[in-house]
């Protein structure tokens, strides 16, 4: 009779116990739920309801963070932050288990949105918005930099440059400050990783 699950890495009984995981923003993982009885015989592969218990870090295949009555999923890692999974038998509900501590961390660099805060702070500014400043005034942007999943990663040298616009600092450098200098004038501000 049934009396345990074990959330496995693989269909087979020796496959590894899904213990502690570090995974980075966009990685998968395959989990198994594994049927054994009282005295730890393999009873195979057993329905269970799959669920985790931080939203923020991801999802199984359903797109969805809980997955009723399936024998595997697959994990994927999305935002970064920690959770575990715990997954709880569809024949009995009183046998359950969980994985170890899950672990998300952010991707490598993606895309690059410029801001007008530091540290993913102020605001973005992309098309088609505008910005209306005079002569007298000055704006600091930032090169803020993201994975694929919208992990803000960190603000990185880019170079600048301005479309339309007198005086765009180069860099590279990870913000620059715009200090307009010819009036009626119109254009763009980009960034090059």
């Amino acid at each position: 009779t049934l009396a345990e699950i074990r959330i496995q890495s693989g269909v087979n009984e020796a496959d590894p116990l899904v213990t502690i995981l570090n995974l980075s923003s966009g990685q998968t993982s395959d989990m198994y739920s594994h049927g054994y009885d009282a005295d730890g015989n393999w009873l195979g592969v057993t329905a269970s309801n799959w669920v985790v218990n931080n939203e923020d870090i991801g999802d199984f295949d359903n797109g969805q963070p809980t997955y009723d009555n399936q024998t595997s999923v697959t994990f994927t890692a999305d935002l970064s932050g920690t959770g575990v999974i715990s997954v709880t038998a569809v024949a009995d509900a009183n046998v359950t288990d969980e994985t170890g501590l899950i672990t998300v961390s952010v991707g490598s660099a993606d895309y690059i949105v410029i801001r007008t805060g530091a540290n993913n702070g102020g605001i973005a500014l992309s098309a088609p918005q505008t910005y209306v400043m005079t002569t007298d005034d000055e704006l600091i942007l930032f090169a803020a930099h993201y994975d694929a999943q919208g992990n803000y990663i960190s603000d990185q040298a880019v170079t600048w440059s301005g479309t339309g616009l007198t005086g765009v600092p180069a860099g590279p450098a990870s913000s620059i400050t715009f200090s307009p200098s010819v009036s009626e004038e119109t254009g763009t501000i980009s960034t090059t990783s």
